[in-house]
């Protein structure tokens, strides 16, 4: 009978406005590894969020989950990602300072041993800067046993299609030594398709951190003979819901409250609708049963006629401030897509 020998989290992103969930989710983390009696964690990388300095509150959190994992008799390994520094070639990264004998942060790379499979390590390194002379550097010991990777990277078909290819990524191929890649980064959990025999998947984030995230989002767990299993977490759901403005009216109001407030969801409300009748939505009536969120879209039937086309030249600059625009807008991190248009 297989046996569960570790717990897989990846993509925490600590901040400030987020660290009563991050809490909710270590503690699901401890009570999963004692009902499963595992006494190892591994964290994949981007414990925090910003870049560029840590508040006192989000370093006390990170105190908090050492202190946690330690009176649960818990051992964590964990690797940094690219949120995890200031300098992204750096070995050092925010977490290292918490690093000790049962709280492993590590720096470059590392092999956790088991009897029948190995697990290796690599921090977040620049794909087209140290990363994959770094990762040449990794020697499989045994390669008769189950060998995982745990990293953090962008590697080709991890944004769920197909063979995309970006010339920013890393080829799959280059991974085929390990029987199965455990990869943060991207936040939706997916399994990259690609011609090789091993599995390379994005875990996923243990939370949805926005509209444009799905709920699928959870644990890992890794059984002694290298095989994986998804655990989901609980946390507040992100749903969009969309209406015709026709049918709103009292009965659905309610609905819609008594649905908010039995799952405790974060819920999007897209109306749809002539301009003139838009206009008239109060919001106030919207937020009154619980909707984070509220936005109309004016019908586009019969609106073509209306609208006279001009095409604008656009520079690298104002692609870069338009596309940081509808970021906010639909409460993406614009991070990263920056980091490909740049």
């Amino acid at each position: 009978m297989k046996k569960a020998k570790a717990l897989h989290l990846t993509d925490s992103h600590a901040n400030n406005n987020n660290l009563d969930l991050q809490e909710k989710i270590w503690l699901q983390a401890v009570e999963t590894c004692k009902n499963l009696k595992i006494d190892l964690i591994l964290h994949g990388g981007d414990w925090v969020t910003s870049r560029k300095a840590q508040s006192l509150a989000v370093l006390e959190h990170m105190v908090w989950v050492k202190d946690l994992l330690r009176a649960s008799d818990i051992r964590l390994v964990g690797i940094t990602g690219n949120h995890d520094k200031t300098d992204q070639e750096s070995v050092f990264a925010y977490p290292n300072l918490l690093d000790d004998e049962d709280f492993s942060i590590i720096e470059e790379s590392y092999c956790e041993r088991f009897v029948d499979m190995d697990i290796y390590f690599i921090s977040y390194f620049p794909e087209l800067g140290s990363f994959k002379e770094r990762f040449e550097g990794i020697e499989i010991i045994n390669k008769e046993k189950n060998n995982i990777l745990v990293c953090h990277q962008g590697i080709n078909g991890g944004l769920s299609h197909k063979n995309a290819t970006v010339n920013k990524e890393l080829p799959t191929g280059m991974f085929e030594a390990f029987d199965t890649v455990l990869v943060g980064h991207y936040h939706n959990r997916n399994l990259v398709e690609h011609d090789g025999d091993n599995d390379i998947w994005y875990t996923g984030s243990t939370y949805a951190a926005n509209y444009g995230e799905d709920n699928d989002k959870g644990f890992t767990i890794i059984y002694d003979d290298g095989s994986i299993e998804f655990h989901q977490t609980d946390f507040p759901r992100y749903e969009t819901l969309s209406v015709d403005i026709t049918e709103i009216d009292g009965k659905w109001l309610s609905t819609t409250k008594k649905h908010i407030a039995s799952t405790g969801a974060n819920v999007r409300i897209i109306v749809t609708g002539d301009e003139s009748e838009l206009k008239k939505v109060k919001k106030q009536k919207f937020s009154d049963i619980g909707v984070k969120k509220l936005q109309l879209n004016v019908d586009s039937v019969g609106l073509e006629a209306k609208v006279s086309r001009s095409f604008v030249s656009l520079d690298k600059e104002t692609v870069l401030k338009e596309y940081s625009k509808f970021c906010v807008s639909q409460e993406i991190d614009p991070d990263f897509g920056i980091s490909y248009l740049k």
